[in-house]
């Protein structure tokens, strides 16, 4: 997936802006950030329940993964070039749900 795509997927969800966070492309709804691009330009950092979080690390290890940095932090990072906009749309759209109830994914 690129940049152009992700942005686009983003775009058909109701009430997303974008916006920048450490310099990079992020969208937010309601003021929580649900994806950002990291640095790099091909890892998405992507809001996710804890417990789904570890579900994907388990399934696609070469998909997903995660840094120290992240892992108090209810994120997963993902290489964007090989993510499908299949596998993305349903996970846009939980973060998206739960941004819209106005709840923050807590990891314990």
């Amino acid at each position: 997936m690129t940049l152009e795509e992700l942005g686009r997927l983003l775009a058909e969800l109701p009430g997303v802006a974008q916006g920048s966070s450490y310099g990079t492309p992020a969208w937010r709804l309601h003021r929580r950030l649900l994806a950002r691009l990291r640095e790099d330009g091909r890892t998405l950092v992507l809001c996710v329940d804890p417990n789904r979080r570890e579900q994907l690390l388990a399934s696609r290890p070469d998909l997903f993964h995660l840094t120290e940095h992240y892992r108090p932090h209810p994120y997963v990072l993902v290489v964007l070039p090989m993510i499908t906009t299949d596998e993305l749309r349903p996970l846009l759209a939980e973060a998206a749900a739960a941004a819209r109830r106005g709840r923050r994914h807590t990891v314990s």
